[in-house]
């Protein structure tokens, strides 16, 4: 009898361990079955992606890929120095600022793209020049259709007229 209840007492951990032995061999024949699934995916995308290296590279060879890609490299550039070679534009800015606000650009020094002017802000009857000036620093700085970026104006004189120097730098 006690031999008949240790048996009894073992069929079922003997049953458990076999359950986990063969659920073990089952996962491990899923995991290995998975990881050659995916071995064959990852070797296929990498012929794929060789084949399309190889296809790109050939293409890189043709001339007229390969200056389209230096302008799109240096369109920047490209576009900044078509933009400052226009000098008639940025002159007729320059003049158009004179009559639209009211003051005089004299001397001018143009380095490194940066243009910077004596401003003269006459008194006239009509308009004081404190009141042109303040305008135009303002509007100047907010309009979007300004060709420059009005630098800090850092020193004024004020007598018969009001006089000061601005820097103007390309956009």
């Amino acid at each position: 009898m006690i031999i008949q209840e240790e048996k009894e007492k073992k069929s079922p951990m003997l049953i458990f361990s076999y359950a986990f032995f063969a659920i073990s061999i089952l996962l491990a024949v899923w995991i290995f079955l998975l990881t050659t699934y995916y071995d064959k995916k990852v070797d296929k995308l990498q012929w794929e992606i060789s084949t399309y290296e190889n296809s790109i590279n050939v293409k890189k060879e043709n001339k007229e890929i390969q200056v389209y890609s230096l302008l799109q490299e240096n369109k920047k550039v490209i576009d900044l120095m078509d933009k400052k070679s226009k000098i008639k534009v940025l002159v007729d800015h320059v003049r158009s600022i004179e009559s639209v606000y009211w003051i005089k650009l004299s001397w001018f020094n143009y380095n490194n793209w940066l243009l910077s002017f004596w401003v003269v802000a006459p008194f006239s009857v009509d308009s004081y020049a404190s009141d042109r000036v303040s305008n135009f620093i303002k509007s100047y700085r907010e309009d979007k259709n300004a060709l420059f970026t009005l630098d800090f104006i850092n020193s004024f004189t004020w007598f018969d007229s009001m006089n000061f120097s601005i820097s103007l730098k390309l956009k």
